[in-house]
């Protein structure tokens, strides 16, 4: 026997369909017939007869049914038992999913046994579950839509291909459907875009940022510590009858502080970590005064008169930077300045041709697009055209031209003819057009051209270059395989024979490279490099990151030949590791021998806004005569300064003649000083 509904071979005796679930005796109907009832195995009331659901009195049997038919009996969507909906069962004195009250269904009334609804929970299902409560069960939903399923399934696939290689997909129609020439524009414009943005903020940082006179800070230390290697070394100083085994480390720093009204300067020496010495200088520039301080032999400052005009013209200095500061374009306008005219000139080059090829560089070779772009007299002509005529129209240069001219200062400081802002601007606009009736006239071209190779990745981005003149050729070339780099950045002068290249291999992790490159003149290695962390981004900008490691290559004897000691500066190391940030830099550099430390060197630097600079008070002598250095000497002592030689451990010659001068007032010691001078 078969089902009605999908075919499937049913056993005798069976009342539901294996598969579907649909009652034995046809699709449209919901009974099992007594044709499918097995005989009675005996006779009597205990008699069972489980084909038809009754059992030997008469009285209804459930009947369990096949897992897959509760897909079916089940209400689902709205759909009462037996695939009724519930509206039609509610005719029938049945509501949906069970019996009301007494009332019967017409499943029932006709000899089906029925089922207690499945639970409800919440509302209506939806979407993919809705699917799989359909008629049939989810593997006849998934079967019914397999085409579709699959179809979706791939679209979706290639739309996430495509959104995360967006750069790729765009760069591909691109490369394909546009002329060498546009595309040469549409690579160039993108790295001139970057790096427009990378001179904005060092132009805002190194420039604009120092024009501020409102008062700023800057603060330096150099710390100095000897190794073992380096202990050593000094040891050996007691060859020469000097003693230096005391030395471990040294620390110099220096605070320098500069406002309109002074100009500060501290320098401090520990030896050993014991502060030894100090001292701080003030010029009032409104007093016109000098101070000074020794703190560890004199807390009061003594003061002199000082000639300001020795450090210039403060007040036009500082009016001269307020104007500048007034005047120069921001950060976000050079930017764009730099961008803008940048991209004029691009725009002029139409020598171009596009082919497919290899690039190469340590142990890395990447497909690339090549563009061979070939620049001239002519290409020169039109971007010097291109960039007077936008520079006669552009409202930015009219408005730094005006702003200048409107500033008395800069006119003096930069011997400007005296002209109002729009005489200034009409006289620009007349030299705009001289240079342009020159060019529009000059046709002695010479045959003199630059070749120039750009390779472009999958991306768009330039991956390599080579710019090549008469008998000069420079490469910067920085292939990628997966995390993998080969590097590049080679000099030659095929006239004088010479060449330097820094070459090597890496790996990128975002912004940061690691990798080993060597330092090489005339084809011959002169220091290996290895560099770790190295951040290339925050080097666009002018902040160094990363570590450093430095050595003499071995083939360095090649070109220099014997030298006394070479084989020893061989074995040395260098590496230095710097932590930089837009206001400060810290450099540790570690110098080693043979694997022995010989020292270690800290040089640190940070600015910040403000006036920081020491405040002379009211307690300072201004010295005039002998008196007023009589006056400053009362508080003059030498024992603080000889405690901490002694406490540094510095060598008793010293701290012993120290020690005459300790007991001895200012008064004494000035006819000493007049006794010996």
């Amino acid at each position: 026997m078969f089902c009605k509904k999908c075919g499937t071979n049913i056993n005798e005796g069976m009342g539901f369909c294996p598969n579907c679930g649909e009652p034995v005796g046809g699709a449209d109907s919901g009974n099992v017939t007594n044709d499918n009832s097995v005989t009675n195995m005996e006779n009597g009331s205990d008699t069972v007869n489980t084909a038809n659901g009754t059992n030997g009195e008469g009285e209804q049997n459930p009947v369990i049914p096949p897992v897959s038919a509760l897909w079916n009996m089940y209400p689902q969507n709205g759909q009462a038992a037996g695939g009724q909906t519930a509206n039609t069962q509610a005719a029938n004195g049945q509501a949906a999913g069970g019996q009301t009250g007494n009332m019967q269904s017409a499943n029932v009334q006709s000899g089906m046994t029925q089922y207690p609804a499945a639970p409800q929970y919440g509302t209506q299902q939806n979407g993919f579950t809705k699917g799989m409560t359909m008629e049939g069960g989810g593997k006849k939903f998934f079967a019914d839509h397999k085409i579709f399923l699959i179809v979706a399934a791939a679209v979706i696939v290639v739309l996430v291909l495509v959104l995360c290689n967006l750069r790729v997909a765009a760069n591909f129609l691109r490369r394909t459907f546009s002329s060498p020439e546009s595309y040469y524009h549409y690579v160039e414009k993108k790295t001139v875009e970057d790096a427009s943005a990378d001179f904005a903020e060092m132009y805002g940082r190194y420039f604009l940022d120092n024009l501020d006179t409102s008062g700023k800070s800057v603060s330096a230390q150099i710390d100095v510590k000897m190794g073992e290697g380096g202990q050593d070394l000094l040891d050996l100083a007691d060859l020469a009858g000097v003693d230096m085994s005391w030395l471990e480390s040294a620390s110099f720093t220096m605070n320098s502080s500069v406002s309109k009204e002074a100009i500060s300067l501290g320098l401090k020496a520990a030896l050993n970590g014991v502060n030894i010495i100090s001292g701080n200088a003030v010029v009032d520039l409104e007093e016109e005064a000098l101070y000074l301080q020794l703190p560890e032999v004199n807390k009061r400052y003594m003061g002199v008169e000082f000639d300001t005009s020795d450090l210039g013209d403060m007040e036009e200095m500082w009016e001269l930077y307020e104007t500048l500061e007034k005047v120069c374009p921001d950060q976000k306008e050079a930017q764009q300045l730099v961008n803008r005219y940048f991209t004029t000139a691009i725009e002029c080059v139409d020598d171009v041709t596009k082919k497919k090829s290899v690039l190469e560089a340590g142990d890395i070779e990447q497909k690339c697009t090549v563009l061979t772009v070939t620049l001239d007299e002519e290409t020169a002509q039109k971007v010097m055209i291109a960039v007077l005529t936008q520079m006669k129209d552009d409202k930015d240069i009219e408005k730094i031209i005006k702003n200048v001219m409107a500033e008395e200062t800069l006119v003096e400081e930069l011997y400007l003819d005296d002209m109002s802002p729009e005489e200034a601007y009409e006289e620009f606009q007349d030299w705009v057009d001289e240079g342009l009736e020159y060019l529009e006239d000059y046709d002695d071209y010479s045959d003199d051209k630059i070749k120039m190779k750009v390779y472009v990745n999958n991306k768009g981005e330039i991956v390599g270059r080579t710019v090549t003149a008469e008998d000069t050729t420079i490469k910067m070339l920085m292939p990628e395989k997966g995390k993998k780099f080969g590097y590049e950045l080679s000099y030659k002068d095929s006239y004088y024979d010479e060449s330097m290249a820094v070459t090597g291999n890496g790996t990128r992790s975002g912004d940061k490279i690691d990798g080993e490159f060597a330092l090489e003149y005339n084809d011959i290695s002169m220091a290996d490099i290895s560099v770790k962390d190295f951040n290339t981004k925050d080097a666009r900008k002018g902040i160094i990151n990363g570590k450093m490691t430095w050595k003499l290559s071995e083939d360095i004897e090649d070109y220099t030949g014997y030298v006394s000691g070479m084989s020893m500066i061989q074995k040395i190391t260098v590496t230095t590791d710097f932590k930089s940030d837009k206001n400060s830099s810290k450099c540790n550099i570690g110098v080693s021998m043979k694997d022995k430390n010989l020292v270690d060197i800290m040089i640190s630097y940070s600015k910040e806004k403000g006036y920081k600079g020491a405040d002379p008070g009211s307690d300072a002598v201004m010295i005039d005569d002998e008196d007023d250095l009589i006056k400053w000497g009362k508080d003059f002592n030498l024992n603080g300064l000889t405690d901490a030689l002694k406490e540094a451990n510095v060598p008793s010659e010293v701290t012993d003649s120290l020690e005459m001068f300790e007991d001895m007032d200012i008064e004494t010691i000035m006819d000493m000083m007049y006794y010996y001078y």
